[in-house]
């Protein structure tokens, strides 16, 4: 007689408190791996499978399955496109403050090593979005919800390098091209990350820099680094073009009784919060930098504190991206222009901190400034 599968609530009693906790994963392995087969026979078969069972079968199935006996071979191999919406990875490394920043922060000379873990992701399931939520839902645009809004004008500003930077860049990405280009050739994709890495940081920060390579793991106990350039370490003294038409703009908002967001991304060993942040206190500008250190509640307290004071405040995008106003609608503070010095790779990112000035409540115009260096890596991005 076939025995009864267990029921998909048993199954989750008995292996969703491990993935939170982490304990006997091993001992229970295989236990869950015959339920949720079991279960999956019971409940995903069919015209109409029960899709919410099916998925937290698959998500018990993921953590807990083997090489010998993957989730594809559990029969729910059509469930892997829901895997994003489950799952979401964390870099140890990489976080900071519960906020992903730039990764190693910004080490890019001898590569990154950091540990992924998964872990379930709270939210709804895409059948519950598309079924009941779809037909009965309107996307409005900020603009046709409140229609007293200021205007809003966003500027892409292309910065020529000067000389110096222009001839060691034009150098460093020839010699980068002809390495990944061989590599490439033949599947392997090592160089990659550190290569764009560099070509995106170097013009910000030309100086201070060792060399870049990447790590030979194949058949080694203990990764091996390979050299593979050394990028020109230029004065660190000049101003450079795309630093002083930042000042510019941050000069000329200040005579009209305008403050400044400075967003940047580059962080850690090459930090270009710093630098900005000497250059415009040298130019008599008050100027501060919210850092992930302060604590995400504490963040409008911060910027109450510090905003009426100041003329210019740096941040990285990633701290002010959501539920944060960039001014005081009883007038202490606006930040009524925002500079993306650099952009970053996250459009979600980009989009939310691009509109963090103008919202609801905001009484002045609002621009936003984009900024790149020609003829880089940074417009490609």
């Amino acid at each position: 007689m076939r025995p009864i599968p267990a029921s998909p609530q048993r199954v989750l009693d008995v292996g969703l408190k491990p993935i939170v906790e982490i304990v006997d994963r091993r001992k229970k392995r295989s236990q869950l791996v015959q339920q949720c087969q079991g279960s999956l026979n019971l409940h995903c078969v069919g015209a109409a499978p029960a899709v919410d069972k099916c998925l937290r079968l698959y998500a018990v199935s993921q953590v807990y399955g083997s090489k010998e006996q993957p989730a594809a071979k559990l029969g729910i191999g059509k469930l892997r496109a829901f895997e994003s919406t489950l799952y979401r990875e964390k870099d140890s490394e990489a976080w900071e403050g519960g906020e992903k920043l730039s990764a190693d922060g910004n080490r890019m000379s001898r590569g990154s090593s950091s540990s992924k873990s998964k872990y379930l992701r709270p939210g709804i399931m895409p059948t519950l979005f598309g079924r009941h939520l779809m037909q009965n839902a309107v996307f409005l645009g900020l603009d046709e919800v409140a229609a007293n809004l200021p205007a809003l004008e966003e500027i892409v500003q292309g910065v020529p390098m000067d000389p110096e930077i222009g001839l060691a860049y034009e150098k460093l990405d020839a010699t980068m091209q002809a390495v990944i280009r061989d590599m490439v050739r033949t599947g392997d994709r090592r160089f990659l990350g550190a290569m764009l890495q560099t070509l995106l940081a170097y013009p910000d920060h030309p100086f201070g820099w060792q060399t870049v390579g990447y790590y030979d793991k194949k058949g080694r106990e203990v990764p091996r680094f390979v050299p593979v350039v050394e990028p020109p370490n230029l004065d660190p003294k000049p101003t450079r073009p795309k630093e002083q038409a930042l000042l510019d703009i941050v000069q000329a908002e200040r005579v009209l009784g305008r403050q400044v967001w400075v967003y940047t991304t580059m962080t850690g060993e090459k930090d270009v919060a710093d630098r900005l942040l000497r250059m415009f206190r040298k130019a008599h500008l008050k100027t501060e930098v919210l850092r992930s250190t302060v604590e995400l509640k504490k963040r409008e307290e911060w910027i109450a504190k510090h905003g009426p004071a100041n003329d210019v405040i740096l941040s990285h995008p990633k701290l002010v991206e959501t539920g944060l106003d960039l001014f005081d609608k009883n007038g202490g503070h606006n930040f009524s222009t925002l500079v993306f010095y650099q952009t970053g790779y996250n459009l979600f990112t980009l989009r939310q901190a691009s509109r963090r000035a103008w919202r609801i409540g905001q009484r002045l115009p609002c621009k936003v400034y984009y900024f790149y260096y020609e003829q880089t890596m940074q417009p490609v991005l």
